[in-house]
């Protein structure tokens, strides 16, 4: 009986994944449904979480391998804990693109690279802004200042390289602080 259970929870969360009320409502690119998700090491499993869980987003900004996704200020820390989950079960299960739209480079590889600022406020996460994030240089006063303000509006974030690095997959959800040493966000809760 619990074996039985565990596969109906199994296969609702993966239906509940594919499901376009979960994701921003862009339609994957043609080439993007051919893409496979490359093996990765054990990781954490994720929690189990439903329909309900997962807030909706729109994709308001999306630069090289960077998008920003708004989400309603309402959203608590739970549901964004499984949103930043919902992105990593759709990389891992090659789906990822009916989510957000892979871009035209990587597309050719099967995986790509992907960072996802997740914001409440769209002017927070409006193209111009992430791209200021995106290219600000650590050595310049203003960037750095910019960036420390950046990183307080940010809400969760998911990170994937397809790249041999030591740690190529993260994902937080949190407050968020802008970390001098690293020149990048740091969050208070690491998911994964």
């Amino acid at each position: 009986m619990m074996k039985s259970m565990k596969i109906i929870i199994i296969v609702f969360c993966a239906i509940a994944a594919l499901s376009p009320v979960f994701g921003c409502n862009q339609s994957p690119s043609s080439s993007a449904k051919n893409s496979t998700a490359q093996p990765l090491p054990a990781q954490k499993a994720g929690p189990v979480y439903s329909e309900k869980d997962i807030p909706k987003f729109t994709l308001v900004a999306a630069n090289e391998s960077t998008y920003a996704l708004v989400v309603p200020k309402e959203t608590t820390g739970e549901q964004l804990e499984a949103l930043v989950f919902n992105l990593r079960d759709a990389r891992k299960g090659g789906y990822l693109s009916r989510l957000i739209p892979p871009m035209a480079k990587a597309e050719k590889s099967g995986d790509y690279t992907v960072r996802v600022y997740v914001f409440t406020e769209k002017a927070w996460a409006a193209g111009p802004k992430v791209g200021k994030y995106m290219n600000g240089r650590p050595s310049n006063k203003a960037d750095e200042e910019f960036a420390r303000e950046f990183c307080t509006h940010i809400r969760a974030n998911y990170f994937y390289t397809a790249l041999p690095i030591k740690k190529n997959e993260t994902g937080c959800a949190g407050a968020f602080e802008y970390d001098e040493k690293a020149s990048r966000e740091r969050c208070s809760k690491e998911l994964f």
